[in-house]
């Protein structure tokens, strides 16, 4: 292939792969066929409230024009997998007089900051100071693949796998103890409090929206429910997880499955309807994920009440480029409009 050729070639890629980054399907909210929000607390997300922080420390070097920046911590309500258990977010501050909206941008735990920060910023910038930002920070995997992997025997693996399903049960209960702070505080409007939450975080605040009323609109990108089968089928850390253990205890697909079942399907996202106006939330998914099956999806919207529903036409990680330049912030900008709208 002659220089020309080669540069054609790249050049044609690279158009493929922007436009894969940004091709996608759009399905609005409609009103006339989404169901009433659920009225119910469940039973399970119930706590005992008023949680106030352990730390509370400026961080200057974070500081804008518009916002002032501090390190905020407070002791989980249990097990978050996290160092010393606890919940750590950088609190981006208006300056403004009055009280404002809040969003509170949830954490890829473990994996990627990219997403969040970008979030995180985009909304503080963009606000002029007219929003509150929350940017909760989760350093260590939420799950302990490895560990689970590691299980000697069959009631060693429920035991972890029990494990990691309440891990996500302490961390939506974490957020609801945020939003008590939250709504102390004399600068949020507690009208006005938002959430947005990427793959596993998109989860916890799918569980959230049905367990609390006071999130007000709320942006869930790449995420599902029928955990069980989410985790019985995924690739990344679960596939090394099923290669592991299947071998070890003899299993077929349907009994590892069954295990997975068992310690996860009480906290099935299907289970806890969204108490929050469908209209008021935003969606994206990926039509080709690997680890969020189409089902997984469907009935993850169908539990938030049918709301607007943006899906890419790639796999899970390749859509998430479009929140890049590379995607040309396609998915940031939707973010941004729709939470100014809403809050």
């Amino acid at each position: 292939m002659n220089p020309r050729s080669r540069l054609l070639a790249l050049l044609s890629a690279g158009v493929i792969s922007i436009a894969g980054c940004v091709a996608h399907t759009t399905r609005p909210y409609d009103a006339a066929a989404t169901h009433a929000p659920a009225t119910n607390e469940p039973e399970i997300f119930r706590y005992t409230a008023g949680a106030e922080p352990i730390d509370d420390h400026a961080l200057p070097e974070l500081d804008t024009r518009t916002h002032r920046a501090r390190r905020i911590t407070w002791e989980s309500a249990g097990d978050n997998g996290q160092p010393d258990m606890h919940v750590i977010s950088d609190y981006f501050q208006s300056t403004l007089p009055g009280s404002h909206p809040l969003v509170i941008v949830l954490p890829l735990w473990g994996t990627y900051t990219y997403p969040p920060e970008k979030i995180t910023d985009g909304i503080r910038d963009r606000s002029h100071g007219d929003v509150h930002v929350l940017r909760l920070l989760g350093e260590n995997y939420l799950f302990d693949w490895d560990a689970l992997a590691a299980s000697t025997d069959p009631d060693a693996f429920r035991v972890r796998s029990a494990q990691m399903s309440e891990r996500m049960h302490v961390s939506v209960i974490d957020i609801r103890r945020i939003i008590d702070w939250a709504s102390t505080q004399a600068e949020v409007d507690p009208q006005r409090i938002g959430i947005v939450g990427f793959s596993m975080s998109a989860v916890a605040g799918g569980l959230l929206l049905g367990a609390d009323d006071r999130v007000r609109a709320a942006v869930l990108i790449m995420g599902g429910a029928n955990l069980h089968d989410v985790i019985a089928a995924c690739d990344g850390p679960l596939q090394k997880v099923r290669d592991e253990i299947r071998p070890r205890f003899g299993w077929t697909q349907e009994q590892y499955h069954e295990a997975v079942t068992e310690t996860w399907e009480w906290l099935d996202p299907v289970h806890f309807p969204a108490r929050v106006d469908a209209s008021r939330i935003l969606m994206f998914d990926a039509q080709r994920d690997e680890c969020m099956p189409q089902s997984a999806r469907d009935a993850f919207w169908e539990t938030l009440g049918e709301p607007r529903r943006i899906s890419f036409h790639y796999g899970h990680k390749q859509s998430f480029l479009a929140m890049t330049p590379l995607g040309f912030n396609y998915m940031r900008r939707q973010v941004y409009r729709f939470l100014e709208a809403t809050l």
